[in-house]
């Protein structure tokens, strides 16, 4: 395997020039665009590769963010938007030089000092959705400079969370414009431990439907064992706003089922939106929530820390846009 003194003999130049190009940091007064040319290029004569290990000591890092998601060995589905949040971190780190290590929760609950954690394993975190109590205090107690994105946890520094009651209310507002008066909520109704979107989803979309003089019906989850019959509420003239992508699309099935169809008989908005969404029910009216552009701002005020210890990372709340679509009016 070639090292650096076998590109540096070859190249004519010392062992630390070399060094310095291959690490990107090559062009200066004292080396020349031309040298760090032929650098490179004897160094992929030569098949070199560098050694993890050794940068690592040389630099004191890893090279390494770890991203937790709050996926367990038995529920290894949850929250597949979160995925979004994902790849937008990875291009933005990856380019920074940095690779992306994912980490479920249940690597960090299952001891007092987990090993990732305890050994420096990873250079900074990226927390993505809420996670229990434990490991969240675990984090914050022996981590690695952190970024909540979409979590539970919200603080002056070091957070970002999209504008949820902004999304619930322009749902709502779609509704009212479209001349809805029967208002009904397709999700949970909030409760003490839920994840925050629904908290502000639910209070944006309320309270929109409150000013204009009406009120805003909950129909209950999409469970079997905790819903309100839909043939009692999904009636023509009604307007319902989706908590979520998953709601909005057992919707529709029922919708189609009862002959009754979106933007037609009935009016139908969503607070949320994936990628998979806007490619298969474009039509569908919702707020647009880039995620993998949050992705993108995470990693950025991460790096920003990384390369300055001292540098702030002031929480952010990422602005949504509405889709106007054409499911959120009535024929």
């Amino acid at each position: 395997m070639a090292t650096l003194k076998d590109i540096s003999t070859r190249a004519g130049v010392s062992t630390f020039t070399v060094s310095k190009v291959l690490s990107g940091k090559g062009v200066s007064a004292r080396i020349s665009p031309a040298r760090c040319t032929q650098i490179k290029r004897i160094a992929r004569e030569l098949d070199y590769r560098p050694h993890a290990g050794a940068k690592a000591m040389r630099s004191g890092r890893v090279g390494q963010i770890g991203v937790v998601l709050h996926q367990r060995a038995d529920d290894p589905f949850r929250y597949l938007a979160g995925f979004e949040y994902v790849l937008g971190l990875n291009l933005r780190l990856e380019a920074a030089g940095f690779t992306v290590a994912l980490l479920r929760i249940g690597d960090l609950e299952c001891e007092a000092e987990p090993r990732v954690l305890r050994e420096h394993l990873v250079d900074g975190l990226v927390v993505i959705d809420a996670l229990p109590a434990v490991v969240e205090k675990r984090i914050a107690k022996l981590g690695p400079p952190t970024i909540w994105l979409d979590a539970g946890v919200w603080r002056t520094q070091g957070c970002l969370r999209r504008d949820e009651t902004l999304a619930g209310r322009l749902a709502a507002e779609a509704l009212l414009a479209a001349g809805c008066r029967q208002m009904v909520w397709c999700g949970p109704q909030p409760r003490a431990g839920d994840h925050y979107s629904l908290h502000e989803r639910y209070a944006g979309a309320a309270a929109a439907v409150s000013a204009a003089g009406h009120k805003l019906r909950c129909s209950g989850y999409f469970q079997a064992h905790d819903l309100i019959d839909p043939h009692r509420w999904l009636t023509p003239g009604v307007g319902v706003i989706a908590y979520d992508t998953l709601h909005v699309r057992w919707l529709a099935q029922v919708a189609a089922e009862l002959a009754l169809r979106p933007g037609h008989e009935f009016a139908l908005t969503c607070c949320d939106d994936t990628h998979e969404v806007s490619v298969t029910w474009p039509q569908l009216s919702r707020a647009r929530i880039d995620r993998f552009a949050l992705g993108g701002t995470a990693a950025d005020l991460l790096l920003d820390r990384l390369a300055d210890s001292k540098a702030k990372m002031p929480s952010q709340r990422a602005a949504v846009a509405w889709i106007a679509g054409s499911t959120a009016r009535l024929t």
